[in-house]
């Protein structure tokens, strides 16, 4: 196929390759991975405003975090909307409240649960 004008906006438009950085995560978090991810946009302004919400979701204060939990407590189900919880640590100065995302359980030998919770 002959390279028209037409064909070779359609190619750039499909390309389309949007970056952000988070430099302070490389100061706070050492062990940082590089992530990348596909916007499937077909501008460049609809590819930064699709990645922008991912960038936030991802970057270095939003996190994953597991969390052991014994015993586990009662009442956290996820049939309509995901349950949150306050997660507090004191000697580093944590306050924050988390969605809980996730959760393992097993049956400790006196039958009451203990696992891990998988937080946002």
């Amino acid at each position: 196929m002959p390279a028209t004008v037409a064909r070779v906006a359609l190619i750039t438009q499909e390309w389309r390759y949007d970056l952000q950085i988070d430099t302070a995560v490389a100061v706070k978090r050492l062990r940082a991975k590089v992530a990348a991810g596909e916007s499937f946009a077909s501008t460049a302004a609809g590819a930064a405003a699709e990645n922008a919400a991912i960038f936030a979701l991802l970057k270095g204060d939003s996190q994953l975090i597991e969390v052991p939990v014994n015993p586990m407590p009662a009442g956290i189900v996820f049939n309509q909307l995901a349950p949150i919880c306050t997660l507090v640590y004191d000697p580093l100065g944590i306050n924050r409240q988390c969605i809980i995302v996730g959760k393992t359980t097993e049956i400790r030998p006196d039958g009451l649960e203990k696992g891990t919770l998988l937080l946002w």
